[in-house]
């Protein structure tokens, strides 16, 4: 089977000037886009990870020059088939971080727009967040809050000429089935939860970028930050059975000979638990004894440690932990995980945190979720699911205590600084 793909480039320069790029132009065997949905080797919540762009193109015009190309924009469109789409192939937009020249070849490397969420949040420090959550005078819930840390803080970017747009997926009228969103939750057949579950931040916690922030927000929702076709930046929840019962369904046939790999077991989140920054306000973990008792299935459980937007709501005011454990379990015990790798050739575009099912040559089927993704232009698309043994899993509930420890020791000092001087 033959399948027809083609790509081509618009590249913005930061003086204004416009290049387009025909897929005649692009050297053979460059192109491609790597994404990611969850952080290192492991299955977890929070993952703000931009798409990272590749690519070399010939560009004949002797007026323009590596530098100039620094900081420049560029939209990326790719169609299956003749004829692109109503939108033209729009798959992405991407600023250029590395640029290297060859006589009249460009080699650039570019992130999409979720490495804007890496800058000084809302050009001061100092609890920025808090401070602008608290202009209305009243608790917000998560979904609120992370759109207006995205909208508000990134609103003077100036990109297209348009702010960055926001969106939650599922969209605004099912926000009652993302965990942790709003008061309310009754997602995957429970009954209605109208439990507490506002966010706030203590007057202590800062940190240098957005970005912090989005990934604290995606972690308490038990979903991903990344960005769309169109540069919006997008929170997601993974796919499951439950919202999504018809999969994609991938066959054998349609992978790369000799790269698809399946492994031979599955991964349960038979457990939710919170712990905050102070043991001695520890609450039980959430456990309604999910474990799956079977070959082939590792029970493990997800952790949120030390989460600044659940601190103060729960530390300080002695809400329990419960709702928020409670709606990630019911929420994450459908996530399908098995890990698999393989070199997909179709004529459709997946997309992180998809659910699919792939059948193996033996006539099997098995169901899991799209952790990775790396698409080559006209070499398939390398997809997997991260996963290890139950020895490595056992940090599957959070990020690595490093990443941890590096996010955290700022407000330790800064508290600690702020109880020596009084301020």
């Amino acid at each position: 089977m033959i399948i027809e793909e083609h790509a081509r480039l618009e590249l913005f320069l930061p003086d204004g000037r416009t290049f387009e790029i025909p897929e005649s132009d692009l050297i053979q065997n460059s192109l491609s886009v790597t994404s990611q949905c969850v952080n290192g080797n492991t299955f977890g919540f929070g993952c703000v990870s931009p798409a990272q762009l590749s690519v070399k193109f010939r560009i004949k015009d002797q007026n323009i020059g590596r530098y100039d190309v620094y900081g420049a924009a560029i939209i990326l469109y790719s169609w299956f088939g003749e004829n692109p789409p109503e939108d033209g192939g729009k798959r992405g937009i991407f600023n250029v971080t590395s640029v290297t020249k060859n006589n009249d070849i460009f080699t650039i490397s570019a992130s999409d727009n979720v490495c804007l969420l890496d800058t000084e949040a809302f050009n001061q420090t100092g609890n920025a967040v808090y401070q602008m959550l608290g202009t209305t005078g009243d608790l917000w819930n998560a979904w609120n809050a992370l759109q207006m840390i995205v909208d508000g803080g990134l609103a003077q970017q100036d990109f297209w000429k348009n702010p960055l747009v926001f969106h939650m997926f599922p969209k605004e009228n099912d926000f009652t089935r993302i965990p942790n969103s709003s008061a309310l939750f009754n997602g995957y057949g429970i009954s209605t939860r109208e439990e507490v579950r506002w966010i706030l931040l203590l007057s202590g916690e800062e940190s240098d970028n957005i970005r912090d922030y989005t990934a604290w927000l995606a972690e308490y929702m038990g979903g991903f930050i990344h960005a769309g076709n169109d540069g919006d930046i997008q929170f997601h929840l993974f796919e499951t059975p439950y919202y999504h019962p018809e999969p994609k369904q991938l066959d054998h046939s349609e992978f790369e000979q000799n790269t698809l790999e399946i492994a031979g077991f599955q991964i349960h989140f038979c457990k939710a638990k919170v712990i905050l920054e102070d043991k001695a306000f520890n609450k039980c973990p959430w456990n309604d004894s999910g474990k799956i008792i079977k070959k082939g299935v590792i029970n493990v459980e997800t952790v949120i440690q030390n989460n600044p937007f659940i601190e103060f709501i729960y530390k300080y005011r002695g809400f329990s932990l419960y709702p928020i454990v409670e709606a990630l379990h019911y929420y994450q015990r459908n996530i399908q995980v098995r890990p698999f790798s393989g070199t997909y050739h179709g004529k459709e575009y997946l997309h992180l945190g998809q659910y699919i099912e792939i059948t193996d040559k033996d006539g099997t089927s098995y169901g899991t979720t799209i952790t990775n993704i790396t698409w080559k232009f006209r070499g398939g698309q390398q997809i997997r699911c991260i996963g290890e043994d139950s020895r490595t899993l056992s940090q599957a509930r959070k990020r690595s205590q490093a990443v941890r420890m590096g996010e955290r020791l700022k407000t330790q000092i800064n508290r600690l600084r702020n109880d020596l001087t009084g301020g």
